[in-house]
């Protein structure tokens, strides 16, 4: 295979195609793709149309601080894209592609709307900016109509080439500089005096800061382009922290700066402050417009192809997703974009827009950082970006966005999480199918090996001790019952696993991959939880001694091994071999006898007790009788059994004996919290150690526990063989039965403490 068709298999991977590989070769570099449109979208509306009110409000070390606590995580944020940018492919998107690659679909889709929201309310809040300041020179031009041309004539110039208007930000952005040398050597003397009367209530801390926040959201308009950059992950780090870096510096310095030379009662009064104290006023006047127009096309840049990003990832219309052009400008994306900002810029204004637009920024970054943080903190082979950030970094970022979300207004910030939770459920409910992979599985790795090696390195607790069950079956409609049953003990508090054998003669790794598929789809069908083994073997007793001798990790290998009963003399030899192994490995044995007429039947109401669970009690292996007490309860905890009661049922052999026990449950019931029922029976001496008076007492059980002995070292293969047919025929006309075998070290009795 040749260099170019590992490329160009690569690109396709990543969602890339060879077209735009051709493209990005005459693409934007790092100045005017990325540097230039974020620090524009920097200096904008704030800068010149709010920052002397935040400083009147606050003072000059409460903006400061503001500024650096935005800037901060504005740069921890580029920090975290930076190392997500030049770990893999960037494609069309920006942050939502970067997101939805290492989150997944899911919460990425959640995230996407999230940024395009946030872009779409930046560029109406843009709009709002320019069309204010015209307002305050002409005060007779028709508001909402200066408003709806502003925004058709950006929108054509987006439609026409996003290279044409990023040309046009480079001549915006001489404006900026000569706007802000005039502001620099100007005189409070060309200030008009203020009436007293018109000084506006100060804003409190935080909301200075939602204020000011959209001011350092510039870094959007640079990885919104990621996807037409000649190099993303050399353009995204260096444009972007030099364009933070940049913009701080400045603003302190003018902040520093119109602090010194203004009064607070004029800061506080004139929102066209830097216009009315420059020197040169018609640069300043340019030098605003030419902010908020560039910031309002750099949202017209972004907005649309994350809107694009999302419709190729099938989350948005089709109808996105077309491009036109040389430089593939997405002008449906666009064209949908204009008309929501239309909508926006008719209801809203700058003072209600702007702290919105900090919580849909806020929230967004702070998602961005997480992702990074947590790829950096769990180490995956895959992590291995160029520009490499510490995961604490990341996670500070996270932790800065969601204090400051929460500071702002937590009510909003609640409800920000609730609409993200609620998209992620949708999208997760259509069950799309993406070829990349996301992040879950590493993180879920990532804990299982922490806690594997922290219960390898403990003792084993009684308390803490949960059913594993390696449940063995030729197929899941072969044993459906006993898998239900497993699962009815296990659900949400111990472990399972279906084995299934497949003898070597007449299988293959195919014919095992079938079968594990069609042993997951009815697992899912039915809502089971369970790990599917499927093995080759050359004889089923040898398979099965070999899966309950080395199946399982560490501490969390199965310690109950459970497998249907058998008519046929073949299988019942099979399960006599089988209990005789597993009683060397100290493992606890389970066998299920089920007939199809006796399925459990839910209860009508709560007070109703259909059936009853009954437990045959042992006084001679008494082991036996605590994990069917264990196994009883986890079982009626599920919702299938919940109408059950569940009856200890045992044989004494006179009445004195029998007070003497029902003494013995009552207080045993009541210590260990146990809601269960004893029925104590008198017989004769002969009948207490005889099997065949099970069906005596136990003809109406909905579900039996019986006790199997123990295999002893002096009872052959034959003799332990006669003994299980006689136990199993007694129980013949009982639907439902497990035989259970308790083999294991650990005293359950402890449980019941």
């Amino acid at each position: 295979m040749t260099s170019s068709m590992i490329s160009s298999l690569k690109n396709r991977y990543y969602g890339v195609s060879d077209e735009e590989v051709l493209d990005k070769k005459q693409g934007f570099n790092t100045f005017n793709g990325v540097f230039l449109p974020s620090l524009l979208s920097i200096f904008g509306v704030i800068m010149y149309l709010r920052l002397g009110s935040i400083i009147g409000s606050v003072g000059l070390i409460g903006t400061c601080s503001i500024i650096i606590f935005s800037s901060a995580i504005t740069f921890i944020t580029g920090l975290s894209i930076s190392a997500t940018a030049t770990n893999s492919e960037v494609g069309i998107g920006g942050a939502y592609y970067m997101v939805s690659r290492a989150f997944g679909v899911e919460i990425g889709s959640a995230i996407g709307i999230a940024l395009y929201t946030a872009q779409v309310i930046g560029l109406a809040f843009y709009i709002e900016g320019f069309s204010e300041s015209v307002h305050f020179l002409f005060p007779s031009v028709n508001h909402q109509l200066l408003e709806g041309g502003t925004l058709v004539v950006l929108a054509v110039i987006t439609m026409v080439s996003a290279n044409a208007a990023l040309r046009v930000q480079l001549v915006i952005f001489l404006f900026i500089i000569a706007s802000l040398v005039s502001v620099f050597t100007g005189s409070l003397q060309q200030i008009p005096p203020i009436d007293i009367d018109t000084i506006k209530t100060q804003l409190t801390y935080w909301g200075a800061f939602a204020l000011f926040f959209p001011a350092v959201t510039g870094i959007e308009a640079g990885f919104s382009l990621s996807g037409n950059l000649k190099s993303a992950k050399k353009s995204l780090p260096l444009g972007t922290i030099s364009a933070v870096v940049t913009g701080m510096v400045v603003y302190l310095v003018l902040c520093w700066y119109l602090w010194k030379m203004i009064p607070d009662e004029i800061l506080l009064t004139d929102s066209m402050v830097l216009l009315n104290f420059s020197r040169y006023k018609s640069l300043v006047i340019l030098g605003i417009w030419g902010a908020t127009l560039s910031s309002a096309i750099g949202s017209f840049l972004g907005a649309p192809r994350t809107l694009q990003a999302l419709s190729n990832d099938e989350i948005g219309p089709k109808i996105f997703r077309k491009t036109y052009g040389k430089f593939n400008e997405p002008r449906n994306a666009v064209a949908f974009t204009f008309f929501i900002a239309c909508i926006c810029v008719y209801f809203g204004n700058i003072n209600l827009i702007a702290p919105v637009l900090s919580m849909f920024f806020l929230i967004s970054y702070g998602m961005l950082n997480l992702a990074s943080g947590i790829e950096s903190f769990l180490g995956n082979p895959s992590w291995r970006p160029t520009f490499s950030t510490p995961w604490y970094i990341s996670f500070s970022g996270a932790f800065l966005c969601f204090f400051a979300m929460l500071m702002i207004d937590a009510g909003s910030t609640f409800v920000a999480l609730f609409i993200i939770i609620v998209v992620y459920c949708m999208t997760k409910r259509r069950k799309m199918s993406k070829e990349w992979e996301d992040i879950q599985q590493g993180t879920l790795l990532f804990f299982a090996r922490f806690a594997i090696y922290r219960l390898a390195n403990q003792r084993s607790s009684v308390r803490a001790w949960r059913p594993n069950f390696l449940v063995f079956s030729r197929s899941p409609t072969h044993r459906s019952f006993m898998i239900q049953l497993a699962s009815s003990i296990t659900n949400n508090k111990g472990f399972m696993t279906i084995a299934s054998l497949l003898s070597s003669e007449s299988s293959d790794y195919d014919r095992a991959h079938k079968m594990e598929d069609l042993i997951r789809e009815f697992l899912n069908k039915k809502k089971v939880q369970s790990l599917v083994e499927v093995e080759c073997v050359d004889t089923v007793v040898d398979g099965m001694k070999k899966i309950v001798t080395s199946y399982g990790l560490g501490p969390i290998a199965p310690n109950t091994i459970v497998m249907g009963l058998s008519n046929k003399e073949e299988g019942l030899n099979t399960i006599v071999d089988l209990i005789v192994h597993t009683c060397k490995l100290d493992k606890n044995v389970m066998i299920i006898k089920e007939t199809e007429e006796g399925q459990p039947k839910a209860k009508k109401n709560k007070k109703e007790s259909l059936h009853s669970i009954d437990i045959w009690w042992d006084d001679v292996h008494r082991k036996n009788n605590e994990l069917m007490l264990v196994l009883a309860h986890m079982m009626r905890d599920n919702n299938v059994w919940d109408g059950y009661t569940v009856n200890i049922k045992c044989l004494v052999p006179n009445e004195v004996a029998r007070e003497q026990r029902i003494e013995y449950f009552t207080n045993f019931f009541a210590e260990s919290r146990l809601d269960v029922n004893s029925k104590i029976l008198v017989v004769s001496d002969e009948q207490i150690n005889n099997c065949n008076t099970i069906p005596m007492f136990c003809s109406t059980s909905g579900f039996l526990f019986v006790g199997i002995s123990p295999p002893s070292k002096e009872t052959s293969h034959k003799e332990y063989l006669q003994y299980l047919k006689k136990l199993i025929n007694s129980v013949s006309q009982i639907p439902q039965v497990a035989f259970v075998l308790n083999n294991a070290e650990i005293d359950l009795d402890k449980i019941f403490a």
